[in-house]
């Protein structure tokens, strides 16, 4: 029992870290939407769609084996228009510093729009992204995986 106490002391501060970013718990998806919301706004893009699937094991789960861990993730695919490429780039470093949760990029795609005429200040090129927002959840002693 001092033995257990002692690791909880040791890694609690690790632990509340990682919960308040998103990552230990359960799925907060309005802090990813709000995430979204402004660092397109910080980005200076054109706006961005989104759609998430439901949440499901963890791709990668058995390259881990994280035991009593339960690691998810919810796939988000994004749309968006860019002015340029750098766009992009900026976008997603806006997006990690919202501090939102723990996703990682899968892909993206970007392909030039067809454009008419000059206009100072439009879209030139659209983007498609898959992101996985990963979450973890400690099962409990006797508790069934979902």
């Amino acid at each position: 029992s001092g033995e257990e106490k002692e690791i909880i002391v040791r890694y609690l501060a690790a632990y509340r870290q990682l919960e308040s970013r998103g990552f230990v718990g359960g799925e907060k998806r309005i802090n990813w939407l709000d995430a979204l919301r402004q660092a397109n706004q910080q980005a200076d893009l054109f706006g961005v769609d989104y759609r998430i699937s439901t949440q499901k094991p963890y791709s990668y789960l058995a390259e881990f084996d994280p035991a009593p861990i339960q690691l998810r993730e919810s796939v988000m695919q994004l749309r968006f228009r860019l002015l340029h490429e750098d766009d992009l780039i900026r976008f997603l470093a806006v997006l990690r510093q919202q501090n939102a949760g723990f996703y990682t990029v899968d892909q993206c795609s970007v392909k030039r729009l067809e454009t008419r005429g000059i206009i100072r200040y439009q879209p030139n090129l659209s983007a498609e992204c898959e992101l996985s927002w990963i979450t973890a959840r400690i099962e409990s002693p006797g508790e069934k995986k979902p």
